[in-house]
């Protein structure tokens, strides 16, 4: 199964890190809560932000580890997985702006009784800070009776928001040059609708939804331009 995916709460935000190249297609946290400590900093790595950098953000700062100890992350219990790509490993080009752009086509499992929506969520670990993470993808509106989602579509109902980069839709297109990038697609069980409209800001829904998600599903992948 190859490395664990590593998650903390590192100022409400998911939080990646480059041993998510080896990780399995879910993972089994406990609930971080005011219980969490500094020794978390040992599982942290740059959080993605929500504007373009040239240099990934220092892992496991004093700072990161003192959020950690106050902010909500849900359990990580549902497992998401992709035919398209083995967790943690390269994403095919169809999927990217080399290629098709298409989104890829992803799984999960039985959603938890009292879930009123999901939202769906594609992260990158090429930011500054945690808190204000990158995001590439962003979806809700989803029913939870869903078990997925198929490539390049959405099912009925779903509404697509602006990603990071300023596009509403999928982007997954890494400045050439900046070697291998790491991705963790997050889903979140919502106890309550968002009540969210199409081109909504994707940072604001995911920095709105984060505290109040109960379960969560992740998986991850890899790309480097060519």
């Amino acid at each position: 199964m190859g490395r664990l995916l590593k998650i903390v709460a590192m100022s409400a935000a998911l939080v990646l890190t480059p041993a998510l190249a080896g990780c399995g297609g879910s993972s089994s946290t406990s609930r971080s809560s005011s219980t969490a400590t500094a020794a978390s900093a040992s599982q942290t790595t740059p959080a993605a932000t929500g504007t373009q950098t040239s240099a990934d953000a220092p892992a496991g700062t004093p700072d990161d580890a003192q959020a950690s100890k106050t902010e909500h992350f849900p359990q990580v219990t549902l497992r998401v997985s992709s035919p398209a790509f083995a967790p943690g490993s390269k994403i095919p080009v169809r999927y990217t702006c080399d290629g098709a752009g298409t989104s890829p086509p992803l799984h999960w499992g039985a959603i938890p009784k009292g879930t009123a929506e999901l939202a769906l969520f594609i992260l990158g670990n090429d930011g500054e800070s945690a808190g204000n993470p990158r995001i590439y993808w962003a979806v809700a509106g989803m029913r939870p009776t869903l078990k997925g989602v198929s490539a390049g579509k959405l099912p009925p109902g779903a509404i697509v928001g602006r990603n990071s980069l300023g596009q509403s839709g999928y982007t997954i297109c890494p400045t050439r040059g900046r070697g291998l990038r790491h991705y963790a697609v997050a889903l979140l069980t919502l106890p309550r609708p968002t009540a969210a409209t199409p081109g909504f800001d994707a940072n604001t829904l995911y920095k709105a939804v984060r505290h109040t998600a109960a379960y969560a599903g992740l998986t991850g992948f890899t790309y480097k331009r060519r």
